[in-house]
This record gives C-alpha cells, sequence and structure tokens, in this order.
C-alpha cells in the first residue's frame, strides 16, 4: 500500500498536459496517496498505442501517476487523493479543473499569483454567443 506524500513527476512532452497547466506548470507536484492499486506496466504499452497519455509518473518511473486523453475537454484520471488536500476556498487543482471544464470553463492559472481566470468554453459544452469571464 502506498501512503502519504508522494512525488509525482511530470514527464517530458507533456507541456499540453491540462493537469500540469493547473499545476502552474511545474515539474514536480507533491501529492498525498492511500491506495493498494496501480496501473499494471504490462498494459501501459497498449494503453499509450490506444491513445492514453500518461503524462505523470512517480519519482522513479515505474508507477502511473497520471493519465489523460489530450483532444478530451476533460478526461483526467489520477492515482494520489485530491480530496484529501481540497477545501472549499481551496480547491485542489485536479478539482478545479473538472468542475471548471463541466460548468464550460476554461481556467488560466498565473504563476505566483493566487487568482484564477475561468473563461468560456460555450463552443465545446453548448452553443453561447456571450463570453462570460469570472475572477476569484
Amino acid at each position: 500500500m502506498r501512503l502519504g506524500l508522494r512525488p509525482t513527476v511530470f514527464q517530458p512532452g507533456s507541456e499540453w498536459s491540462k493537469t500540469r497547466q493547473l499545476y502552474s506548470e511545474a515539474g514536480q507536484i507533491l501529492e498525498r496517496h492511500r491506495h493498494r492499486y496501480e496501473v499494471n506496466p504490462e498494459y501501459v504499452d497498449r494503453l499509450t498505442e490506444a491513445g492514453l497519455n500518461f503524462v505523470g509518473k512517480d519519482d522513479k518511473g515505474e508507477r502511473m501517476e497520471i493519465v489523460e486523453l489530450k483532444e478530451h475537454p476533460f478526461f483526467v484520471g489520477v492515482q494520489f487523493h485530491p480530496e484529501y488536500t481540497s477545501r472549499v476556498l481551496n480547491p485542489s487543482k485536479p478539482y478545479l479543473g473538472f468542475v471548471a471544464a463541466a460548468t464550460g470553463y476554461s481556467i488560466h492559472i498565473f504563476p505566483g499569483d493566487a487568482k484564477f481566470i475561468l473563461t468560456d468554453l460555450a463552443t465545446v459544452f453548448w452553443s453561447s454567443s456571450c463570453t462570460r469571464r469570472r475572477e476569484l
């Protein structure tokens, strides 16, 4: 069982990753783990060939930690538990991205700044002529 705070390293070529963008382009993140399941290493190549992108791995490069579909508005899977550190006024990055995508917003995070700009993604989720912007 993997327990506690563990590093996840974003892989080279994952600059497009929504998760990486949510973490302000960090090369490595620390998140809490509590699980005994993981991606079977025998299937990683097959899953990658089928279109899944393993954009985050553990610090040894052996365990798959973050998976995404590149062309999807928000298809993200993580091995760590973002709910452990998420708070109402300080949501975890994966939850913030999920809620923003589900409500039709994209997120622009400014490094070194606590502000998030949510921008309308109406063309992805529904047709709308108005552009919405909110600052949190």
